[in-house]
This record gives C-alpha cells, sequence and structure tokens, in this order.
C-alpha cells in the first residue's frame, strides 16, 4: 500500500501522584490512564522524493522539528535503516494541545504504527514504544491504549486486560493552555500544605497532585472546576497537567445536558 490513515486517541488521567523528584529531573508518579474517542487524525503516504513533509490542520505554529509525530518518523526511518525513503504526512488536530489530554504523545505512537505498516518493517509493539519513549513519557501508553496504570517516568505500565470505560466522557477545554514542564516546576515550589486539599464536599474529585500547580499558575481555572465540581455526578478531575477537566458519566443523556 502507498498511504494508510490512523487515529491516535487523546486519554484522561483518572487520577495523578507524584511520589517525588528524581535524580535524572523528572519526577515519579503514578497515574491511571484511560483512552477516550477524541482523537487526531493522521494520514501517512509514501513519497517519491526522501524526507518527511509534514501538513497539519489547523496550522498550530509548532515546527515540523517540534511536532511528536514528525520527530517519531525520523527515530523510525533511523532505526528501520531506511533513511533514503520519503513520506508525506497530514495531522488533523481534534485534540487541543496544552491541554493534559496527550495529542502529540498520542500522534506520536499512530506514526509509528503506521509506517511499521506501510513499510513492512515487522517491528513490535514493545519495539516501537522503545522507539517512542524518549519522545514523550505517554507514547508506550499509546502504543496499545485502553486502560493501565502508570508509574515511573510514566513508562512502566500495567494494563488492565480487556478493562473498558464505558461510562459517557464530558471533557471541559478552557481557552487558557498549560505546558507540562512549566506546571512540573511550579508543583516543585508548592508545599505539602499547598497541594493536599480537603474534598469532603466533592467525594467524586479524583486526585490529581498537579492541580494545585495548575490552579496556581493559572487562576482563571478554577471557575472550570467550580463548574465541573457543580454538574459532575460521578467522577472528575484535571487532566494530566491540564488545562481540560473530566467528567464521566453513567448516563449518556445526562452527559449531553451537561
Amino acid at each position: 500500500m502507498d498511504s494508510i490513515s490512523i487515529e491516535a486517541f487523546a486519554k484522561i488521567n483518572l487520577g495523578l501522584k507524584i511520589l517525588g523528584r528524581r535524580e535524572d529531573g523528572y519526577h515519579e508518579i503514578e497515574s491511571t490512564l484511560q483512552t477516550i474517542s477524541l482523537a487526531d487524525l493522521l494520514r501517512i503516504s509514501k513519497s517519491s522524493t526522501s524526507g518527511i513533509g509534514l501538513h497539519v490542520e489547523p496550522n498550530l505554529g509548532i515546527s515540523d522539528d517540534e511536532n511528536l509525530a514528525c520527530r517519531a518518523a525520523k527515530r523510525f526511518f533511523a532505526q528501520a535503516g531506511i533513511g533514503d525513503q520519503g513520506v508525506e504526512i497530514k495531522l488533523t488536530k481534534r485534540i487541543p494541545a496544552g491541554t493534559g489530554l496527550g495529542g502529540g504523545s498520542s500522534d506520536a505512537a499512530a506514526a509509528l504504527h503506521a509506517l511499521n505498516a506501510l513499510f513492512e518493517t515487522g517491528f513490535s509493539t514493545e519495539q516501537l514504544m522503545a522507539l517512542g519513549f524518549n519522545i514523550g513519557s505517554d507514547v508506550p501508553f499509546f502504543g496499545r491504549g485502553g486502560t493501565a496504570i502508570a508509574s515511573g517516568r510514566g513508562e512502566r505500565l500495567q494494563f488492565l486486560g480487556s478493562t473498558k470505560c464505558t461510562e459517557s466522557v464530558v471533557v471541559l477545554i478552557p481557552q487558557v493552555r498549560l505546558g507540562t514542564q512549566r506546571v512540573y516546576e511550579k508543583w516543585d515550589t508548592l508545599s505539602e500544605r499547598d497541594i493536599s486539599r480537603d474534598d469532603a464536599a466533592a467525594t467524586h474529585h479524583l486526585r490529581n497532585d498537579l492541580e494545585a500547580a495548575a490552579l496556581a499558575l493559572e487562576p482563571a481555572l478554577t471557575e472550570y472546576l467550580d463548574f465541573v465540581k457543580a454538574h459532575a455526578t460521578g467522577p472528575f478531575g484535571m487532566s494530566g497537567s491540564g488545562s481540560a477537566w473530566f467528567a464521566l458519566f453513567e448516563d449518556a443523556t445526562d452527559a449531553k445536558s451537561v
């Protein structure tokens, strides 16, 4: 085949604990990850000229070198030893950047899978995700998707068998965008008192240790938290490093109403 299309699904974090800062500068975490139906779309086609062409809609102003799908393609070609090949990548973005939904990492994982099929290189999923790990800590998870408990930097994964999230998920995406590194750096400055909170009035509020840092950086996000807290009937929280909030509903009608 000469081209392949693939969806790159978003994720939410059903809680996120930070266990401490590591000697390598990263943070030790524990989080339950769940893919959801919101997805970017990639179409990768073989090209008559060598190199990687990238077209993103809508244009987010991110250079090819910064785009994780493009970086994944470069690593793939280097590992496969077929650097004289060329591809065109068309990426339709539906997952907003800077929201903690993992769009960039999911794009990278999807690109690796698509290239593996397109060039029939026969890499296993584990080999592909090893290629993607240094691109983004969430890339190994997106290699399989579903539900998993992530630890370490996010690379140690315990997939929860055939577990499937059957609830409807409402995702609230503020205009505010947050960079992951910026949020973690803010977390490093907070005290334990800043991070802890009383959830007695919100029993379904899933703990995300980065929430306090995100709210400290962007106090306007409190308005979105208050909205979700007021309307949620089940588990709710902030995804990743923010800025997106989510709520799970057993009843799809309730979800649509909210």
